[in-house]
């Protein structure tokens, strides 16, 4: 069974570990490698590998460090320009990348950075799928049979105020995910074979949590959380 562990989430760090027959597999590392370290029990030899979707210090500030103790770290050929330590390389096949019974499919995505992607995970031995968007305000693709998501779930057009930055409204608006096209994304999504969707890196100030779960679950008639730093979400086909 996969397990994602949710180390950070939010603008002052992202960061999550997906879990699989007790290897890490590390999705952004937006925070110092000490707290990746230490978030895997003080052992960076169960880590296979560090994704990372773009060059925002909020999800790469721990790669050089992590690259530097032998964690392999990474990327698109853009965002591995700008970020010391990112590897481009290590595909087996067109863009997918294999760690243990893991296959890591990247995508881009569309947010202000060189090249940002999200993550298409398959556990070749079970058949589950699982999704990692962040930093994007709309997608080009659709995921069906994608059976967990983890996805950006940023602000509400509702908390855009007067007290809101005309600079800051507009970057929002270019560049993350609004609860109201997460809503309109999954309503045109198809969502047979989903099981979880935990939304992340809420905005500060600009979000409601309780809204956006409940919005979402209304939507989707799926479960829904929010990603808190700390919690360990189980991803099971057969959860009981």
């Amino acid at each position: 069974m996969m397990t994602l562990q949710v180390v950070a989430t939010g603008s002052t760090g992202n960061c999550y570990i997906l879990w699989n027959e007790g290897r890490a597999l590390v999705l952004d590392a937006g925070v110092k490698a000490k707290r990746i370290i230490q978030a895997v029990g003080y052992d960076p030899g169960l880590i296979d590998a560090c994704l990372i979707t773009h060059e925002h210090g909020d999800h790469c500030l721990g790669v050089a460090d992590l690259d530097a103790i032998g964690v392999p770290c990474y990327g698109t050929t853009g965002t591995a320009s700008v970020v010391s330590g990112l590897r481009s390389d290590g595909y087996v096949k067109d863009n997918i990348r294999a760690f243990g019974d893991l296959l890591v499919l990247d995508f881009p995505t569309q947010h202000d950075a060189i090249a940002p992607c999200g993550y298409l995970i398959t556990n070749r031995k079970t058949g589950e799928r699982f999704v990692y968007i962040t930093d994007t305000h709309y997608l080009t693709f659709s995921f069906p049979g994608v059976n967990y998501w983890l996805i950006e779930c940023n602000y509400m057009e509702s908390l855009l105020d007067e007290d809101t930055p005309a600079y800051l409204r507009n970057r929002l608006r270019q560049s993350h995910m609004s609860l109201e096209r997460l809503t309109t994304l999954f309503i045109a999504e198809n969502l047979t074979d989903c099981r979880q969707i935990i939304l992340c890196h809420a905005s500060q100030g600009r979000s409601d949590k309780t809204v956006m779960v409940k919005t979402i679950a209304d939507v989707t008639r799926k479960p829904v959380a929010m990603a808190v730093p700390g919690i360990r979400f189980d991803l099971s086909l057969n959860p009981f």
